[in-house]
């Protein structure tokens, strides 16, 4: 192998690698975040639970609809990122 081809090789490695790492550092920020909407989605259903005024209903159910969608999009990237 020529230095040409061996330091090309290296490149590319390196590359890879720090694609690699960028990928884990997403999806570890990516999780914490999904774990914050577990949360708030959570106090969402539970004040949902509580509310007997329509009103409210309807405007923490379109709240709670958003979050879900968040997470469900979340889910789906971070699964993306392995």
């Amino acid at each position: 192998m020529t230095q040409k081809t061996h330091t090309m090789l290296k490149r590319l490695r390196h590359l890879i690698d720090r694609d690699r790492e960028d990928k884990k550092v997403k999806r570890s920020h990516l999780r914490e975040v999904l774990s914050d909407l577990r949360l708030r989605q959570r106090k969402l259903e539970r004040k949902l639970a509580e509310h007997p005024d329509r009103e409210k209903r309807h405007k923490l159910e379109n709240e709670l609809a958003v979050v879900r969608a968040q997470r469900t999009k979340g889910i789906a990237l971070c699964r993306s990122l392995k």
